[in-house]
Order: C-alpha cells, then sequence, then structure tokens
C-alpha cells in the first residue's frame, strides 16, 4: 500500500510544493524509508539497515602491496637456506646478508624450481652455535692454551672422541692456562663434574674434574687436574650407576656399569707425580672421563639391550655433526 512517508526529506517545505512522491512502501521488504512506518494494516516496517561498504580498487591495491611485500620476504628467507648466502663482519659480530643481483635470480628461480621438481624443499644451511658462519668442527680450537677462555664441548661423532690422545711432556704456563680453561668449560655446564682434553678438540692425556662443583671455594679444594693417568688397580666387584655425557647432550642419564673402586697414578700441573684411590661415584667419573682418553665413549659401555632405543639419538647427532660442515670418523 502506498502512504505519505514521515520523513522530512518526502514533505514539502513550507511555501513549497512536494516534486517527491510518497514513498511506496512494500512490508517486510529490504527496502524502506529511513523511519518506521506504519501502513494501513497497522504493522510497523522494518528499520533499514545499511549495507556494508564494498572495498575500492584502491583498498585492493594496497591490501595486494602488502601482501606481495610479505610473501617476497618470505621466499627470500627460504630460498636463502638453498646456499646463497653471504656474511659480512663488523667487528666481532656476523651478519648474515641476501643481496641478489640481476643475474644471480634467474639462478635462484632454476634451483626453486629444480628441488620442486625433484619432490623435496631446499634445505637450509646450518650454522654453528650463536652467530657466525659454518665452521669445520674438525679443527683444534684457536688459543687453547694461550688466553682464558669458555672452550667448546665437540658432540659425538667429532674425531677427537677417536682420536690417540699423546702424553704431555711439558708442564708449562700454557698447560695451567688450559686447565683454567677446562674448569671454566666445566663449569659453564650445569650438570658436568668431568671434563677430558679431547672432549674439547685437544687431544691430550689430560682430565680435569670437581665432584662437588665448588667453582666459588677460595682454596679449590675439590678441583683435581690429573694428566697422562694410569689405572693401576680396580675392584672386581660392580655397581649400576646412571651416567650421561656432555659430549651427548640429548641422551638421558643411562645405566653403565662401573667398578666400585679404582687405583690411579698420574701427575699433576707441577710434573709431581702421585696415586691415589677413588671410590663410589667418584670412582664412576675417573673412570668415565679416563675411557675418553682411551678413544671409549660411554655409549660402548651401555647394555646392549639399551643400545636400540639410542640409535635415533645418535643418528640426529650425525646429521647435525655432518650439517655443521664435519666429516663423520669410522666409528
Amino acid at each position: 500500500p502506498a502512504h505519505p512517508c514521515p520523513s522530512s526529506s518526502n514533505q514539502a517545505r513550507p511555501g513549497q510544493s512536494s516534486s517527491i512522491p510518497p514513498c511506496r512502501l512494500v512490508l517486510g521488504s529490504a527496502r524502506s524509508c529511513s523511519f518506521p512506518c506504519r501502513c494501513s494494516s497497522g504493522r510497523t516496517a522494518p528499520m533499514t539497515q545499511r549495507r556494508p561498504r564494498r572495498p575500492s580498487v584502491a583498498h585492493l591495491a594496497v591490501a595486494g602491496c602488502f601482501a606481495g611485500s610479505w610473501l617476497l620476504q618470505w621466499s627470500r628467507c627460504w630460498l636463502a637456506g638453498s646456499g646463497f648466502v653471504g656474511a659480512s663482519t663488523r667487528g666481532s659480530s656476523v651478519r648474515l646478508v641476501w643481496e641478489p643481483s640481476a643475474l644471480e635470480r634467474p639462478l635462484i628461480t632454476a634451483a626453486a624450481a629444480a628441488a620442486t621438481e625433484a619432490g623435496k624443499r631446499p634445505q637450509r644451511r646450518k650454522i654453528a652455535s650463536g652467530f657466525g658462519t659454518l665452521i669445520n668442527d674438525d679443527d683444534k680450537p684457536k688459543g687453547w692454551n694461550t688466553r682464558p677462555q669458555v672452550l667448546k664441548i665437540v658432540r659425538y661423532p667429532h674425531p677427537a672422541l677417536r682420536r690417540e690422545n699423546k702424553l704431555v711432556e711439558k708442564f708449562d704456563d700454557k698447560l695451567k692456562q688450559f686447565a683454567e680453561n677446562l674448569f671454566s668449560t666445566l663449569y659453564n655446564d650445569p650438570t658436568g663434574v668431568g671434563l677430558a682434553a679431547p672432549q674439547v678438540g685437544v687431544n691430550l692425556r689430560m682430565l680435569v674434574y670437581n665432584i662437588e662443583r665448588c667453582q666459588d671455594d677460595p682454596l679449590r679444594q675439590f678441583e683435581r687436574v690429573i694428566i697422562n693417568p694410569r689405572i693401576v688397580a680396580k675392584s672386581d666387584e660392580l655397581a649400576k650407576l646412571d651416567e650421561t655425557c656432555l659430549s651427548f647432550p640429548n641422551i638421558e642419564p643411562t645405566r653403565v656399569w662401573r667398578a666400585n673402586w679404582v687405583e690411579m697414578e698420574g701427575f699433576d700441573l707441577e710434573g709431581k707425580p702421585f696415586k691415589d684411590r677413588f671410590e663410589g661415584l667418584e670412582a664412576a667419573a675417573m673412570q668415565h672421563e679416563f675411557e675418553h682418553l682411551e678413544g671409549i665413549i660411554f655409549t660402548d659401555r651401555i647394555e646392549e639391550e639399551l643400545q636400540p632405543s639410542l640409535r635415533p639419538m645418535l643418528d640426529e647427532l650425525i646429521a647435525d655433526y655432518k650439517a655443521r660442515g664435519g666429516s663423520q670418523p669410522k666409528l
């Protein structure tokens, strides 16, 4: 039904004639005036709701620019793993830079296409701990006996863990500095009580331990340095202990059988010979570190029934070692 709309927009002002015909309101229709009206039937017409504005071409263009920029940055980070990575050094820090030239872009595109066809994504280059370029894990640490530093503990299957360890011949200030660095490295880990020289990539017959881990003890009475050690006697009775190793960071404490006590001969930092007897936990720690000097790792002592459960974790360490640039030794 038709009726005059009470909206002021459809009413003639005083002194003017209305040229706008009365609105035709269809009850229940989405088209209505902006005021609630009543038709002759007495029913109230619904209020008109504003329709949401459609995005304009400018809005779509801006959104497309943002999406394209994000996709470009993401693809750069993804393709950076395929080897197109540079490094710039400023002071002591190293940061990675990705700035392809016009000649490199086709190569990157071709590499991504080849990887897609092969059915696998290009692998990222793995960087050693901290910020830096790939390093050769097989090298001896620089300044290991000339300046104070926390050395890097090598991980399985680093070849230093299997190499022959030479006897120490010079008892000088460099050897003392190396002992200090071994203790600093040991205390840098919250769980270790002993550390052997090959565990930091130095193949010398030398080990340190502190069964109490009292690094703040001014007398340093619990710190022991043993050079060129030899086990001259041990008990026939064995004890079952749960052991772990700093060179196997992803392996939880595992059951190992050790002699209840051992007698050991060796030299201190001054080159003076000594002989001592170790029992209990201290004996287990000494046997563990001594076997590092013999090229034996603690997983060699784990029972055969537990070996299969360790295989995935060992494979993970081997893959990480290869990714860091190391060459797998014969295990």
